[in-house]
């Protein structure tokens, strides 16, 4: 029987880029362009590509949260003073 691959990596079956760190998931991109550098199948790039996509869009959404947050720290520390 074919073992179940864990839900954390670009290829695994279920896999939410909004549920992964912005370290896990730019060290996916990162595996995805070597697996993509390799791969002879249109359709198997192209899917990576889409996963690739997702993935790029998931981090963009976490760099803006997070550069938010900052402006709002930055913000009351200089109201404080």
């Amino acid at each position: 029987m074919a073992e179940k691959k864990q839900n954390n990596t670009p290829d695994a079956e279920g896999f939410k880029p909004e549920d992964q760190t912005l370290e896990e998931l730019l060290a996916g991109l990162d595996e995805l362009i070597g697996k993509m550098e390799s791969e002879e199948s249109l359709e198997e790039m192209f899917r990576m590509y889409q996963t690739g996509i997702a993935m790029s869009a998931a981090c963009d959404s976490k760099i803006s949260k997070i550069e938010k947050e900052v402006e709002i720290i930055r913000n009351r520390r200089y109201a404080d003073e």
